[in-house]
């Protein structure tokens, strides 16, 4: 990808790609107000230090909607990543959200680079996850008759998830409920090597040095 490439699609990019979160809407009015630079500024440098080491205390202050905004727009900034330089922040802010411009300033210049995989990795560690499987046990049933039916000889699934929190499901299913059961696995494992390999690419892509003339 050339320099100009590169620049085109950077440019593209937007803090928020298809809506802005409430929390940073509701604090709009405060970060349009040029004379609350300083509690922007103030802001900024409490809550990053949070977001390097969530044990860190922090105080809320005293207006939380500004405090709920920026701590929103740091989060997406990390994420983002390289694909979000600073400039082009700075930029889809005031055009967009008609922020002015020395608090624009304030907001980004106070997320430096360096300072962007120490809250990335402590982001990492407060994903939420699901509870994992450690065992699965199943049988096959087959119920011969019923009370209506002298002779039935219909199988049933019955399955058992075992939790490494030591839950455990039970649930039955029919011949037809267990083949889409298989059906939708097998879909979502594949959507997911899919999105494995789309991953590596972009990993590939960056690593790869943008040619200058």
């Amino acid at each position: 990808m050339s320099s100009a490439q590169l620049k085109r699609r950077q440019v593209s990019v937007k803090i928020f790609p298809l809506r802005a979160p409430s929390s940073f809407l509701a604090a709009l009015p405060t970060l349009k107000d040029a004379t609350q630079i300083e509690l922007v500024r103030e802001t900024v440098q409490v809550h990053l230090g949070h977001l390097e080491d969530s044990t860190s205390e922090v105080e809320i202050g005293p207006n939380q909607q500004l405090t709920a905004g920026v701590r929103c727009l740091l989060q997406q900034l990390v994420r983002l990543g390289d694909k979000m330089p600073v400039e082009n922040a700075k930029k889809n802010l005031i055009d967009e959200f008609k922020i002015p411009a020395e608090v624009t300033a304030a907001l980004c210049d106070g997320l430096p680079k360096e300072r962007k995989p120490l809250v990335a990795a402590e982001l990492s560690t407060q994903v939420p996850k699901l509870r994992q499987i450690s065992d699965l046990r199943w049988r096959v049933d087959v119920h011969i008759s019923t009370s209506s039916l002298r002779k039935k000889m219909r199988p049933s699934i019955l399955m058992q998830l075992l939790f490494e929190d030591g839950a455990i499901k039970t649930f039955e299913c029919s011949p037809e409920m267990f083949q889409d059961l298989r059906y939708n696995v097998t879909k979502l494992l594949h959507e997911v090597q899919r999105l494995e390999v789309r991953l590596k690419k972009d990993e590939k892509g960056k690593k790869k040095t943008p040619k200058t003339k």
